[in-house]
């Protein structure tokens, strides 16, 4: 008379391992997923502030860039209008450079 109760209960358990089978695919699909999901927006997330910082970059170097075409005109303006000064200026220039060069040698 035992038998049909040791039957009952190993099919019971059988059942209950099979759900239990079932419950652990289920959640690892879902934590498969949620790391999907997790990785794709850290991901996003990560492409967000490359693009802001090249697009900070882009603006620092339009900056730097029209300062220089300024500094530039500038410059060229002045030695127009004061070729004397600005050849003194290069000349004085010139002196320096060769005195550092003589005593390095």
């Amino acid at each position: 008379m035992a038998q049909p109760e040791t039957k009952a209960a190993a099919d019971d358990l059988s059942k209950q391992l099979e759900t239990l089978r079932a419950d652990v695919a289920s959640l690892t699909e879902a934590i498969g997923n949620l790391t999907r999901a997790e990785a794709r927006e850290a991901a996003d997330g990560a492409r967000r502030v490359v693009r802001k910082a090249r697009d900070g970059v882009e603006h620092e170097y339009e900056k730097l860039q029209h300062q220089a075409v300024e500094a530039v005109d500038h410059a060229d303006a002045l030695i127009r209008e004061k070729p004397a000064m600005a050849m003194g200026i290069a000349a004085g220039v010139g002196l320096l450079v060769g005195l550092m060069m003589s005593r390095r040698s």
